[in-house]
């Protein structure tokens, strides 16, 4: 066996070397950690920074907001050089809605058309991102940009991306960089996610601000329509108490012809304008009621002490000698005193017994029915044939609802129920109606103290 060769010096001296260099250099394991440690970095940089537009992005209320916050926070995000945001308008047009570091005049870019000759106009064309990663291929598709008050230092790559949310393209943003960019997958993804981030705020806010202005057109509507409202009813109430003093003085002369004349064919036609007469009194007081309930300071409820019994006797009295369609039948029982304003409530008794006769079938009866054993007084005015159809029930006490049910000359506005309502709720009563198999009936239920509801 031969004996080992034992290393000279210098032999062993470059082993050592080597074996020192190769202890130095990383293995690929490490090159491989570091890479991928330098990769996580930079992915949490970019969420970080997805995050900071994201939450500036929630604040936006309105389209030029979420303009203003993506040009701002995108671009500190970027380390872009300058920004422009545009928004889609109605007629295909793009409007300048935010920008930074824009370098000459502004005004000539407020409004663009799409075929513009710039990367954003493109990328809108597209319906996609486009991106120029160097001054050279920049200009190469824009030789107009050569020319531009944009310096090359400040427009060395670009990216434009369109602002697209459910399928509608709702405008534009494009960034410029100082320095050339690959635009490599992980940053066309970062730029991606912002933009859509962007775009989901702008159509949120352009939703808000369609519905702020409907609710605007509507309120300004609906005050329009309340103004004209009042005004008419205003001029109703001018008019129906212009109307009172010649009225007067025509039934007043027809009164005295009448205590003149023997003639039976002329007294008969007195006897219409009488009747037609007071029809048209009780109409113009109904309008100057209505008019005081709508838009005038309210009743004033002139209390006394009044016998609710004898009060419907005498409604009941009136009505017979101007109708004999119908029979009349009161009842009463128990204390019907109370404290009220006795030519307020004679002018509900009278509108709901006067209906029930009026509406009635013929052959019917109409009964008022007063209870007084009870801490209130109930009145109920029964007609025993002629039911109300039921979808009429819900609006029966809505002003101007009789007029337009109208069949017969002998109906006025519609007001008399709403009239009545008013006043049972001004004696802090109430009042309600009911109709099934064929009978009506109106129940108006009053307190015996006579303080007026405030």
């Amino acid at each position: 066996m031969l004996p080992e060769r034992q290393a000279s010096a210098p032999d062993l001296d470059e082993r050592l070397l080597a074996l020192e260099d190769e202890i130095q250099e990383p293995t690929l394991v490490e090159k491989a950690l570091r890479a991928a440690l330098a990769e996580a970095h930079g992915a949490e940089d970019t969420l970080r920074q997805v995050q900071a537009v994201t939450a500036a992005l929630c604040e936006a209320a309105s389209p030029q907001d979420v303009a203003n916050t993506i040009v701002t926070t995108a671009c500190d995000a970027l380390a872009a050089s300058g920004a422009v945001a545009y928004l889609m308008t109605d007629d295909g047009h793009l409007e300048l809605a935010a920008h930074r570091g824009l370098y000459g005049s502004v005004e000539r870019l407020k409004r663009l058309p799409l075929d513009a000759p710039l990367p954003l106009a493109e990328a809108l064309r597209k319906g996609q991102p486009v991106f120029y990663g160097d001054w050279q291929s920049l200009v190469v598709a824009y030789p107009n940009l050569a020319h531009s008050e944009t310096p090359p230092e400040a427009l060395q790559s670009v990216a434009a991306l369109p602002l697209v949310a459910q399928g509608r393209i709702l405008g534009g943003v494009a960034f410029s960089f100082p320095k050339s960019w690959k635009f490599e997958a992980a940053h066309q993804a970062m730029l991606t996610t912002m933009v859509q981030q962007g775009s989901q705020a702008l159509l949120r806010a352009k939703l808000y601000e369609t519905e702020r202005r409907t609710r605007e057109e509507r309120d300004g509507l609906v005050h329009e329509l309340t103004e004209t409202v009042r005004l008419n009813e205003i001029f109703a109430g001018v008019l129906a108490h212009d109307l009172r003093n010649p009225l007067a003085a025509i039934v007043t002369a027809a009164r005295v012809a009448l205590s003149f004349e023997h003639d039976e064919r002329v007294s008969k036609s007195l006897g219409v304008v009488l009747t037609s007469g007071g029809r048209m009194a009780r109409m113009i007081e109904q309008l100057l009621d209505f008019t005081r309930l709508r838009v005038g300071t309210g009743l004033e409820l002139a209390l006394e002490r009044v016998d609710l019994s004898e009060l419907c006797r005498e409604v009941v009295t009136e009505i017979e000698r101007t109708s004999t369609t119908s029979a009349l039948r009161i009842e009463h029982a128990g204390d019907t005193m109370g404290v009220w304003d006795a030519d307020r409530l004679m002018q509900v008794f009278s509108n709901l017994a006067g209906n029930a006769v009026e509406h009635g079938e013929p052959g019917g009866s109409v009964e008022i029915h007063l209870d007084g054993n009870d801490p209130e007084v109930v009145v109920a005015a029964i007609r025993n044939r002629g039911a109300i159809p039921e979808e009429l029930l819900p609006v029966l006490f809505d002003p101007f609802r009789g007029a337009q049910r109208r069949s017969t000359g002998k109906r006025g506005f519609g007001l008399g129920l709403f009239i009545s309502k008013e006043f049972v709720i001004a004696h802090r009563g109430t009042i309600e109606v009911s109709s099934a198999d064929g009978q009506t009936a109106f129940v108006v239920r009053l307190p015996r103290s006579g303080q007026r509801a405030r």
